[in-house]
């Protein structure tokens, strides 16, 4: 199979997207949190 190191790695390559696609509004001057964030951080 062509891609099966993707299928063995599926989850840490979502869990880094995931990381990635947030770093620029956690790193932003401008961070607000609203209770919808807060939600899912206790989460």
């Amino acid at each position: 199979m062509k891609f099966k190191w993707l299928s063995q790695y599926t989850l840490i390559i979502i869990f880094i997207l995931c990381i990635v696609s947030r770093l620029p509004q956690l790193l932003s001057d401008n961070l607000f949190l609203d209770g919808d964030e807060y939600i899912m951080g206790l989460i």
